[in-house]
């Protein structure tokens, strides 16, 4: 759940109505929804940003730490009323997502077992959408040049810059 917000409007604009989220978003920001303040905070940021015509996209089921977290979204959406519908990937998809990525020739990194969330959600948007924009995307930890690639352009608005691990 990357902020729609200068400096990256003229990049990016405004027109979204589906955003993805993690766990680990989830504890960075709004304190995995544990407390009624993490909750307001997160659905301001949720109808401020993105509109109350909005699909929040996790996947839930692929990591078993993921479950409680991710799956608290749905009960404060619906507490509160709210009209964003939260969607959870199949960790069927998942997986043969991973299959698919394989046989064209990615493989995953010795000791992961699943690829980032930004290139899964990329897969995702390109098997469902019939156009699709990314700002600040690059899956790869050095770019083409082999130069490290340090950044998430939103994690570096939320906290100074983070490096891409």
């Amino acid at each position: 759940m990357p902020p729609v917000c200068p400096p990256y409007l003229d990049d990016i604009g405004t027109r979204t109505n589906m955003v993805t989220t993690s766990r680990d978003r989830m504890r960075s920001k709004w304190a995995l929804l544990k407390t009624g303040t993490g909750q307001k905070k997160f659905l301001h940021h949720l109808h401020d940003q993105y509109g109350q015509d909005t699909f929040i996209v996790s996947a839930p089921f692929t990591v078993l730490k993921n479950i409680e977290a991710l799956l608290s979204v749905s009960k404060v959406l619906r507490s509160n009323n709210s009209s964003v519908v939260p969607l959870f990937i199949s960790p069927i998809h998942v997986r043969q997502a991973i299959q698919t990525w394989g046989k064209l020739g990615l493989k995953l990194e010795k000791g992961k077992i699943n690829f980032s969330s930004g290139f899964y959600y990329t897969s995702v948007a390109l098997e469902l959408c019939d156009q699709v924009n990314i700002y600040g995307f690059w899956p790869f930890r050095t770019d083409r040049e082999g130069r490290p690639v340090r950044y998430h352009y939103y994690k570096s608005v939320d906290s100074g810059g983070l490096n891409n691990n």
